[in-house]
């Protein structure tokens, strides 16, 4: 069973703003919850992060975070392309190549989830998900090191403008 939908804002009153950006810049690579990131941080290492990310490596999008939080868990793909159509916010969602995503890791509108199509066709899915995870597990060691290996102005220019927000 997928997980429950989340939908809750970071609170300013138990985070610092800083913690708040990092917790959101961290969402793209970690496989934890928004609230489990920004639990772990201290503003220490927010702002080591900061001062890394942001001024070193000139990552302003992680500052942009420093506004209002609203983090968006266990929704459709159509659902947070809706969403981040909306220009006038800023938006990091969990790296669809950085993440291991669960084989049950799909939204399901409840219009078709109790109909033919969907249990006849639920198996095959789920079948599908595995095979692409075991044909892609073999390459994935081999593509992480040759990625480590270039440069990170060669790293950013070929990642696609949606996957740069950290």
């Amino acid at each position: 069973m997928p997980p429950a939908r989340r939908i809750y804002l970071l609170s300013p009153r138990a985070h610092d703003p800083e913690t708040i950006a990092v917790a959101f810049a961290k969402t793209s690579r970690s496989p934890h919850s928004f609230d489990e990131i920004a639990a772990e941080l201290t503003a220490a290492a927010s702002a080591e992060f900061n001062e890394k990310w942001v001024v070193g490596y000139g990552h302003a999008s992680v500052a942009e975070h420093a506004v209002l939080h609203i983090a968006l868990e266990n929704i459709s793909r159509l659902a947070i392309e809706c969403i981040e159509s909306n220009r006038l916010a800023s938006y990091t969602e969990k790296s669809t190549r950085y993440q291991t995503w669960a084989l049950d890791g799909f939204h399901i509108p409840a219009e078709f989830s109790n109909g033919t199509l969907h249990n006849s066709t639920l198996p095959q899915r789920v079948r599908c998900s595995q095979r692409t995870s075991r044909c892609c597990r073999p390459c994935a060691p081999q593509l992480r090191s040759k990625l480590r290996a270039a440069p990170m102005s060669r790293r950013r220019a070929t990642r696609p403008a949606s996957d740069r927000s950290t």
